[in-house]
């Protein structure tokens, strides 16, 4: 079996790009939340398993192969999407969206796209087949959402020093600006309160 066939590209295409998304998430992203251990390691296991898979999509093309490729990427991609929209894990603000992010988040939907050109290639894409994924993707995405913000109780007990870490969620830069904010208006005070000079 050739597994770099010119009539078959989105093999080769679904494999590599979820394998660069494994390892954005098992570096990059991981370690810009080592400060936050439950992050960190979701990430990790999430980048594993996506690299997993797609050295495993070149030797073993099956139809179920397709269908769990397009899921992991599209849950991934709409977690991404969740925490942008609703405030992120250990967090009262949703994430900001950056660029690693939204490089991360284009290459699992070609990974995805590449693995659904696979499902309908081979002729098993249905009405009730894309409504089955959309909704798996989607439920896999919000089941990870809402476990991590329900135990965040839980997790803070287990490492307090979560609160103090640096998220980068957004509450520094709003942080930084408010302070912005109290030195302009400190200084708008102090050029208020200096006394005129009189001529006598």
């Amino acid at each position: 079996m050739k597994h770099f066939s010119r009539q078959y590209p989105y093999v080769f295409i679904a494999s590599v790009t979820t394998i660069v998304a494994g390892v954005l998430h098992a570096t990059t992203v991981a370690f810009e939340h080592v400060d936050i251990p439950p992050e960190f390691w979701f990430f990790i296991v999430s980048g594993v398993a996506q690299i997993i898979w797609g050295v495993n999509y070149f030797y073993h093309r099956t139809s179920n192969m397709y269908f769990v490729g397009a899921v992991l990427n599209l849950g991934l991609t709409f977690f991404w999407l969740s925490v942008r929209l609703f405030p992120a894990p250990f967090s009262d603000v949703p994430e900001t969206i950056g660029t690693l992010g939204i490089v991360t988040a284009l290459v699992q939907l070609t990974a995805f796209g590449s693995s659904f050109w696979s499902l309908y290639r081979f002729g098993i894409t249905t009405v009730k087949s894309i409504a089955f994924l959309l909704i798996l993707s989607l439920a896999l995405s919000w089941i990870g959402y809402i476990t991590a913000k329900t135990s965040e109780g839980i997790l803070l007990q287990i490492w307090p020093g979560i609160e103090e870490a640096p998220h980068g969620h957004g509450e520094e830069e709003a942080g930084h600006s408010d302070d912005n904010d109290d030195v302009e208006s400190q200084e708008e005070h102090d050029d208020t309160d200096e006394p005129v000079g009189h001529i006598d």
